[in-house]
């Protein structure tokens, strides 16, 4: 009887994947530690995200040097020219974050209006077949790149997520505190008129 009740506790005991990030969500979302068991690689092709051709974008700013990867490719890019010379909004997520998943059609819906910025995905603390499958699954159309690590470092971020940022031309990063989490498209363009005003 014992035994069986060991083996019960060992199947049920909560796992992660072993890249337990310490980072947290918004109330009610998923944390690092209750996420859902590893994704397996899509059994067809994998999710490409549509990144633009980086240029030198002469920016000084902190995202300036930082390192990523457009989703679905192996290329290294400087975060800085990825984004260019233009204002962007740019936001962090992960596959396993609840609330990231239900403000990203939300940003893709602002992403597709005239008169929008770019909306620019960061995912971190993640796989990147984790990423894939998620982009693909929600159709989301933005440019999204994965982390190689430094990005939470260079935005000075807290260990929450999702996280919303405005960069401007010139580098400059300001965080988008109220809201926290995307409900609407009215909410992403207040927020972007009070950020660039």
């Amino acid at each position: 009887m014992l035994a069986l009740v060991l083996v019960c506790i060992a199947v049920l005991w909560p796992r992660t994947d072993g890249a337990d990030s310490g980072l947290a969500t918004t109330p009610g979302a998923v944390t690092p530690a209750q996420r859902a068991p590893a994704f397996s690689p899509p059994s067809d092709a994998e999710y490409t995200s549509s990144c633009p051709t980086p240029t030198a974008s002469g920016q000084q700013g902190p995202l300036a040097g930082v390192t990523v990867r457009c989703v679905g490719d192996a290329t290294d890019l400087d975060l800085a020219d990825a984004l260019g010379n233009e204002t962007v909004l740019l936001n962090l997520w992960a596959s396993w974050c609840g609330p990231c998943r239900t403000e990203m059609p939300v940003l893709d819906s602002y992403a597709a209006e005239e008169g929008a910025i770019r909306v620019v995905g960061i995912n971190v603390e993640d796989r990147p077949d984790a990423a894939s499958m998620v982009l693909r699954e929600m159709n989301i159309r933005y440019s999204n790149y994965v982390d190689t690590g430094a990005i939470q470092n260079a935005l000075a971020a807290p260990p929450v997520l999702p996280l919303s940022y405005i960069v401007t031309s010139d580098g400059a990063v300001e965080r988008i505190t109220d809201p926290t989490v995307f409900d609407t498209p009215d909410q992403i363009r207040t927020a972007v008129k009070d950020s660039t005003s």
